[in-house]
Protein backbone atom coordinates (compact mmCIF):
# COMPACT_ATOMS: atom_id res chain seq x y z
CA UNK A 1 0.00 0.00 0.00
CA UNK A 2 2.93 2.43 0.60
CA UNK A 3 3.96 3.51 -2.24
CA UNK A 4 7.76 5.11 -3.79
CA UNK A 5 5.18 8.03 -4.57
CA UNK A 6 4.08 8.04 -0.79
CA UNK A 7 7.65 8.40 0.70
CA UNK A 8 8.59 10.65 -2.23
CA UNK A 9 5.40 13.08 -0.77
CA UNK A 10 6.96 12.97 2.51
CA UNK A 11 10.36 14.04 1.40
CA UNK A 12 9.41 16.84 -0.31
CA UNK A 13 7.71 17.75 3.11
CA UNK A 14 11.24 17.50 4.75
CA UNK A 15 12.73 19.08 1.91
CA UNK A 16 10.62 21.89 1.83
CA UNK A 17 10.41 22.29 5.69
CA UNK A 18 12.28 25.56 7.10
CA UNK A 19 15.40 25.49 8.84
CA UNK A 20 14.55 26.62 12.35
CA UNK A 21 15.80 26.48 16.12
CA UNK A 22 12.16 26.50 17.24
CA UNK A 23 11.11 23.21 18.60
CA UNK A 24 7.61 22.09 18.73
CA UNK A 25 5.80 19.79 21.37
CA UNK A 26 4.59 16.22 20.18
CA UNK A 27 4.08 12.47 21.40
CA UNK A 28 5.71 10.13 19.66
CA UNK A 29 6.76 6.29 20.56
CA UNK A 30 10.43 6.32 21.82
CA UNK A 31 11.99 4.05 19.75
CA UNK A 32 15.13 3.62 22.25
CA UNK A 33 12.58 2.12 25.58
CA UNK A 34 10.43 -0.05 22.39
CA UNK A 35 13.31 -1.90 20.28
CA UNK A 36 10.78 -4.56 18.79
CA UNK A 37 10.17 -3.16 15.37
CA UNK A 38 6.61 -4.72 15.11
CA UNK A 39 5.69 -3.28 18.65
CA UNK A 40 6.77 0.36 17.65
CA UNK A 41 5.73 0.35 14.00
CA UNK A 42 2.24 -0.67 16.21
CA UNK A 43 2.44 1.70 18.38
CA UNK A 44 3.87 4.51 16.01
CA UNK A 45 1.60 4.25 13.60
CA UNK A 46 -1.46 5.38 15.57
CA UNK A 47 0.64 8.72 16.79
CA UNK A 48 1.53 9.45 13.17
CA UNK A 49 -2.09 9.57 12.45
CA UNK A 50 -2.56 12.27 15.56
CA UNK A 51 0.43 14.31 14.51
CA UNK A 52 -1.21 14.38 10.81
CA UNK A 53 -4.55 15.70 12.12
CA UNK A 54 -3.09 17.70 14.70
CA UNK A 55 0.16 18.92 14.74
CA UNK A 56 1.40 19.28 10.79
CA UNK A 57 -0.34 22.10 9.26
CA UNK A 58 -0.07 24.04 6.35
CA UNK A 59 -1.65 26.39 4.30
CA UNK A 60 -4.88 25.00 1.94
CA UNK A 61 -4.33 23.92 -1.48
CA UNK A 62 -0.41 24.17 -1.07
CA UNK A 63 1.41 21.35 -2.56
CA UNK A 64 2.48 20.40 1.70
CA UNK A 65 -1.33 20.46 2.87
CA UNK A 66 -2.24 18.58 -0.45
CA UNK A 67 0.81 15.70 0.71
CA UNK A 68 -0.42 15.85 3.93
CA UNK A 69 -3.97 14.70 2.60
CA UNK A 70 -2.88 11.66 0.74
CA UNK A 71 -0.78 10.52 3.45
CA UNK A 72 -4.32 10.95 5.86
CA UNK A 73 -5.97 8.66 3.11
CA UNK A 74 -3.08 6.08 3.07
CA UNK A 75 -3.02 5.78 6.51
CA UNK A 76 -7.10 5.77 6.96
CA UNK A 77 -6.14 2.43 4.75
CA UNK A 78 -3.39 0.92 6.68
CA UNK A 79 -5.48 1.62 9.89
CA UNK A 80 -7.50 -2.17 8.60
CA UNK A 81 -4.19 -3.91 8.92
CA UNK A 82 -3.75 -3.00 12.97
CA UNK A 83 -5.89 -5.41 15.47
CA UNK A 84 -7.87 -3.28 17.84
CA UNK A 85 -5.26 -4.38 20.70
CA UNK A 86 -3.22 -2.04 19.56
CA UNK A 87 -5.58 1.14 19.30
CA UNK A 88 -5.33 1.86 22.28
CA UNK A 89 -1.33 3.97 23.29
CA UNK A 90 0.75 1.75 25.47
CA UNK A 91 2.08 4.94 27.15
CA UNK A 92 4.73 3.41 28.89
CA UNK A 93 6.75 3.50 25.74
CA UNK A 94 5.43 7.13 24.60
CA UNK A 95 7.45 10.33 25.63
CA UNK A 96 6.72 13.59 24.95
CA UNK A 97 9.27 15.18 22.35
CA UNK A 98 10.66 18.80 22.10
CA UNK A 99 12.30 18.63 18.67
CA UNK A 100 12.12 20.67 15.39
CA UNK A 101 9.43 20.45 12.82
CA UNK A 102 12.18 18.34 10.57
CA UNK A 103 12.88 16.16 13.21
CA UNK A 104 8.96 15.90 13.57
CA UNK A 105 8.73 14.82 9.55
CA UNK A 106 11.74 12.80 10.08
CA UNK A 107 10.45 10.23 12.27
CA UNK A 108 6.97 10.43 10.53
CA UNK A 109 8.99 9.50 7.40
CA UNK A 110 10.89 6.47 9.23
CA UNK A 111 7.36 4.67 10.12
CA UNK A 112 6.35 4.85 6.66
CA UNK A 113 9.87 3.33 5.69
Amino acid sequence: MIGSGHLQSLQRLIDSQMETSCQITFEFVDQEQLKDPVCYLKKAFLLVQDIMEDTMRFRDNTPNAIAIVQLQELSLRLKSCFTKDYEEHDKACVRTFYETPLQLLEKVKNVFN
